[in-house]
């Protein structure tokens, strides 16, 4: 699998934010804060779409606290509203599809995030699935990988004596 580019809307601090990635290596720098993280997380979304179709399951959803805020002044105090939908529009490459395209929503508050928009992958892992119990051998599977920053804070640090 093969992500092209992947559209934000109303994810943690991005109003909108288009992002063309590489075929071979994407490098994302900034300071702290500025939202390295939350691309991540929003590309994991969006290709765990594929893993609906398959019985292992555990595909990431887009939660309620993933919304971007907005703060609006009210004279005397200051009022969070997460703002919705939040959407992940994604293009890429998965098995033997070219330039397919997908999208994952959370249209409110208390919704779900959708996946009616992610028919055209979550077939291809339908059909992946189908290959795997038949036992099709010559079968090459996407790899989906992701290290999220939980990892470095769970390091212990290396004291001299």
């Amino acid at each position: 699998m093969k992500l092209k580019t992947i559209k934000i809307k109303n994810f943690r601090c991005f109003e909108k934010v288009d992002i063309d990635l590489d075929h071979q290596m994407t490098l994302i720098v900034g300071k702290n804060g500025t939202g390295k993280t939350a691309i991540l997380d929003a590309i994991a979304v969006s290709i765990s779409a594929f893993l609906f179709g398959l019985d292992i399951g555990g595909s990431r959803s887009i939660l309620k606290d993933d919304a971007r805020y907005e703060f609006h002044d009210l004279n005397c105090f200051v009022d969070p509203q997460h703002q919705f939908p939040v959407v992940i529009e994604s293009v890429g490459d998965c098995m033997d599809r070219q330039d397919l395209a997908w999208t994952r929503s959370l249209n409110s508050a208390n919704g779900k995030t959708t996946i009616k928009d992610a028919v055209a992958i979550t077939e291809i892992s339908k059909n992946v699935q189908q290959m795997i119990m038949t036992g099709k051998r010559d079968l090459i599977l996407p790899l989906l990988s992701y290290y999220g920053t939980g990892r470095l804070y769970a390091q212990k640090r290396k004291r001299e004596i």
